[in-house]
Order: C-alpha cells, then sequence, then structure tokens
C-alpha cells in the first residue's frame, strides 16, 4: 500500500505570487461589477428598458401621472 505524505508546503516567493494573483482577481472582479452597475445606472436613468423601449411611454415615477 503506498505511503500517504502531506503535499510540500509552499515557499515564500511562491505564496507571495500567489497573494498577488488571487488580489488583482478581485480587483478585476470588483471593476467589473462596478462597471456592470454603472451600465445598468445609465440605462436606467436613460428612461429606456434594458432590452427594449419603456411601453406607452412609462418611466416608472407613477406618482406624477
Amino acid at each position: 500500500m503506498p505511503t500517504l505524505t502531506a503535499p510540500p508546503t509552499p515557499s515564500l516567493p511562491s505564496a507571495a505570487s500567489d497573494l498577488r494573483v488571487v488580489i488583482r482577481l478581485g480587483i478585476a472582479a470588483t471593476l467589473g461589477v462596478t462597471d456592470l452597475v454603472e451600465a445598468m445606472h445609465h440605462t436606467i436613468a436613460s428612461g429606456g428598458g434594458i432590452v427594449w423601449p419603456s411601453p406607452r411611454g412609462c418611466t416608472g415615477d407613477h406618482r406624477l401621472q
């Protein structure tokens, strides 16, 4: 039966490199979500629908009708 051994622990430079990659991935994800939310806000503020124009001129603010 084969002997089970623990995987080797990463050296300090490897761990630092991994941490940099994880941080860059987190920053890229945050920027991507921010861009998406800003685009949605712009679309909503323009008065149109996301896929098609608003039906019957409805702007979403029904208090003014």
